[in-house]
């Protein structure tokens, strides 16, 4: 699960700790084990790195507005799924996904 921010990621990770996930993790400081489970980062973290399934959330319009930095984010965190890439937003999603949305 790639998120925009490190206070996304604390969210996420605290509400999917709740819902107890199985070996759930919250990387911090690029320490990415690579092994079976859910591991939640931001995207500044993961340059240069590919997973099998992506999952990026939160992808609006606030925290994804028509800019450079957010279109070098997005671009980063979409380009890290191997297999398969999720987009998720629970807001009016970005200009930059309106092409590609299934609501």
């Amino acid at each position: 699960i790639l998120t925009p921010s490190r206070a996304v990621s604390a969210a996420y990770f605290e509400g999917l700790e709740r819902s107890d996930i199985s070996r759930l993790r919250w990387v911090q400081d690029h320490d990415f084990c690579f092994s079976a489970g859910v591991e939640v980062a931001e995207i500044e973290q993961v340059k240069g790195l590919e997973f099998d399934y992506v999952i990026l959330v939160d992808v609006d319009a606030a925290l994804y507005p028509d800019t450079a930095e957010a279109r070098r984010r997005l671009h980063v965190g979409a380009t890290r799924a191997i297999h398969q890439l999720w987009l998720t937003s629970i807001a009016t999603p970005s200009p930059m996904v309106e092409g590609v949305w299934q609501g």
